[in-house]
């Protein structure tokens, strides 16, 4: 259902342009002007160059949140886990289960607030990685081991990676449950 929205808003906003782009036309010089074969012409070259990626849509991204934030911690984080894992999985290989790595290559500490490289995928921390890119300005290159990425890291093509982020997030917050839950438990003793 999500996907025959956007896909009817895609549309929509394709007949909006082409008829912009249709209205700017004028019959000068006694030249005659076919509007609805322009108008078609257009739309079709509209149709032809967007792309249709329905799961990088907004509200398909808010729907999969939602989605993601229902059920208990352990739930959540699985949610998060097959998700975060699913770009990465080779398909001749069976996993059984793959450790997520939220540690930064530059600092090696634990990440606070995951950025992805948009070069090359790689994930830092927020602070670290901006600390290290004022440092070398230029020469600023991805601190992972073994990343073939040579072009320079910079601020702008660092992307906030959001479900690290919530996946963090949940972790913490199971991990300060299970301490509170042993500290009831040896009160009670």
């Amino acid at each position: 259902m999500m996907k025959g929205f956007i896909e009817m808003e895609k549309e929509m906003q394709h007949h909006v342009a082409a008829l912009k782009d249709v209205r700017t036309l004028t019959s000068s010089e006694g030249i005659d002007v076919n509007f609805l074969a322009e108008f078609d012409k257009k739309l079709d070259h509209l149709k032809k160059s967007s792309e249709n990626d329905y799961k990088s849509h907004l509200k398909y991204k808010e729907l999969e949140n939602f989605f993601m934030d229902v059920g208990s911690l352990e739930e959540q984080i699985a949610a998060l886990r097959v998700k975060l894992t699913a770009s990465s999985s080779n398909d001749d290989i069976e996993v059984t289960e793959v450790e997520i790595n939220t540690k930064c290559p530059y600092t090696g500490q634990a990440i606070v607030f995951p950025v992805r490289n948009k070069h090359c995928g790689h994930v830092y921390d927020k602070a670290g990685i901006t600390n290290y890119i004022s440092s070398r300005k230029a020469k600023a290159k991805c601190p992972a081991v073994g990343c073939g990425n040579k072009n320079p890291i910079t601020v702008d093509i660092l992307e906030e990676h959001t479900d690290l982020k919530k996946y963090i997030q949940l972790v913490g917050k199971l991990e300060r449950l299970k301490v509170n839950d042993n500290l009831d438990h040896s009160l009670d003793m």
